[in-house]
């Protein structure tokens, strides 16, 4: 007599369950967006969840395709119900999971602004600050090393450029928000010396960019 693996449909079974599982939602990275784009994506994304939870009906069932159909239990805990509304379920949580990731990332951006306008009230930030008086302007790797006149404090011409760069961001750079040709996206803004600022990306397009804008926007035409 030949014994009957009782466990023989298992791998059958396993990846039925894998098949279930909930995705997780894409990582959302601040710069796709503005910080009201993130909140209006969060908004829409909230939205679904709502919509597939009232789809879902907790008592609902139906006879599971995983059920045990020999009798014989060849199918190690398999339920012979299940809920056909489960899907609406775990969509709700990936929506609500997605909303929140974008709200985020508009918090994200609103505190980089923050942070980087202490003391600069709202209404200023989006002015575009002066690129002077200016005594040379010498190329670095990734973008121009601007010499300001011993006249200028550059630690507060540094934190004025960065707070506009931030508004700029925190708006997606729309053309409201970046008044300033210079200001796009991926800069980095940091002083260098007593009377020197960098300004510097990481791929060369906007590198080019830096250092033409940056020449035609000094104050004496360097």
């Amino acid at each position: 007599m030949f014994q009957t693996n009782r466990y023989f449909a298992l791998p059958i079974f396993l990846p039925l369950i894998v098949a279930c599982a909930t995705p997780s939602p894409k990582k959302v990275n601040p710069e796709e967006l503005s910080a009201e784009g993130h909140r209006n994506e969060a908004a829409a994304e909230s939205a679904n969840a709502r919509s597939h939870e009232q789809q879902y009906a907790p008592g609902a069932t139906e006879l599971s395709p995983t059920r045990d159909r020999s009798g014989d239990g060849d199918l190690l805990n398999a339920a012979p119900l299940q809920n056909p509304s489960e899907s609406h379920l775990t969509k709700a949580q990936w929506h609500k999971a997605h909303a929140d990731a974008h709200l985020e990332a508009a918090r994200k951006l609103e505190a980089f602004e923050d942070e980087a306008c202490k003391g600069v009230p709202a209404k200023e930030r989006g002015a575009c600050p002066l690129l002077g008086p200016v005594t040379g302007i010498r190329d670095i790797s990734g973008g121009v090393a601007i010499d300001l006149s011993p006249k200028v404090d550059a630690e507060k011409a540094t934190a004025v450029m960065r707070c506009h760069y931030a508004f700029a961001r925190t708006r997606g750079f729309s053309p409201e928000a970046a008044a300033c040709p210079m200001y796009v996206r991926g800069l980095m803004i940091e002083q260098a010396g007593q009377h020197t600022v960098e300004i510097t990306a990481k791929d060369a397009a906007t590198t080019k960019h830096v250092r033409e804008s940056a020449r035609a926007e000094s104050l004496g035409g360097h």
